[in-house]
């Protein structure tokens, strides 16, 4: 019989081959040192990642904020002003508004206030306002004659009693209070003195301080007449929000402060609004510094992004008077 060696005698005939040896604790614990550094590594490139992701995403809300803010002033003092065809100047607009301050003085064209202790300004624009002018169809009989109007127009709905308006043609303009319902007249507009704008109305307690316009419009010796919807816009800041009229406008603003132009020697020489005195009329540019923030903590010590622009407008549709 021909003899075989056991599988298990064989196995332990074998020699061991070199490098068959188990992993020991050393090479376990290098294997675990090097495991923890490329963690570590991955978690800062995370959180730089992460870290500069806030800081952009901080900015980008940060600058559409000052851009859309920007874009809304410049709106307003684009059209500062305006009167319809008529070049503003103090002595060719007739007020004759019962309360002619603040907000209705309409023979400037822009008004602020110096905030105290380096609180925020406030900047008051005014100007004619609408979709567009309704037209004058009937020459004025005389300076205090009812105004007729294109009753057709699709601007003319929108119309209302005790509402300001302002008449004008190339040549002259007048602010004035509707006094009877537009809606009922058949486009004649009535400003009497007299009625007074009730509680809870249009303009509260304005009125009419004359019938006079001083001036026949609709006879058109220089242009057509029309009429607009006239308002006065006011920025400020509240609660670190921009605000205009009161409705907040863009959240993140933390500081708004207004300098007023006047050409001097050539030069344009900038004021703010204590120094402006009672000089409003000469005001030719306006410009603005607005602090915005990035609204919630970005960086890694949990502080705001603070930037800060300047804008400088200037206003259209007038000529200072040099009288």
């Amino acid at each position: 019989m021909k003899r075989t060696c056991k599988p298990m005698v064989m196995f332990r005939c074998r020699p061991l081959r070199k490098g068959q040896a188990g992993v020991g604790l050393v090479e376990l614990m290098v294997g675990l040192l090097l495991g923890l550094f490329l963690m570590a590594g991955i978690m800062q490139i995370y959180l730089g990642t992460k870290s500069s992701y806030r800081v952009t995403e901080g900015m980008s809300r940060l600058q559409e904020n000052a851009r859309y803010a920007v874009a809304a002033i410049e709106r307003e003092l684009n059209a500062a002003g305006y009167m319809g065809c008529l070049e503003m100047t103090p002595n060719q607009v007739t007020n004759t508004l019962g309360i002619t301050t603040g907000s209705y003085d309409f023979g400037v064209t822009v008004t602020g206030s110096e905030g105290a202790s380096g609180a925020p300004d406030t900047l008051t624009v005014k100007r004619a306002v609408g979709r567009g002018s309704i037209a004058v169809t009937d020459p004025m009989a005389t300076q205090t004659s009812p105004i007729e109007l294109d009753s057709t127009d699709s601007d003319y709905a929108a119309l209302q009693q005790y509402q300001v308006l302002t008449l004008s043609d190339c040549s002259r303009a007048a602010v004035f209070m509707i006094t009877n319902d537009p809606s009922s007249s058949g486009g004649t507009i009535q400003h009497q003195t007299g009625v007074t704008s009730p509680i809870g109305a249009l303009n509260q307690g304005q009125s009419n301080s004359s019938t006079d316009l001083q001036h026949i419009f609709g006879a058109q010796t220089g242009s057509v007449a029309t009429v607009f919807q006239t308002q006065s816009s006011t920025f400020d800041i509240s609660g670190g929000r921009l605000r205009l009229n009161n409705q907040e406008l863009v959240e993140g603003v933390s500081d708004f402060q207004v300098e007023y132009g006047f050409s001097t020697g050539g030069t344009t020489r900038y004021v703010d609004a204590g120094s402006v005195g009672t000089n409003w009329d000469d005001v030719e540019a306006i410009r603005v510094s607005l602090t915005f923030n990035s609204v919630e903590p970005v960086t890694d010590d949990r502080q705001l992004i603070n930037r800060t622009y300047q804008t400088t407008f200037r206003l259209r549709n007038r000529t200072p008077d040099k009288s």
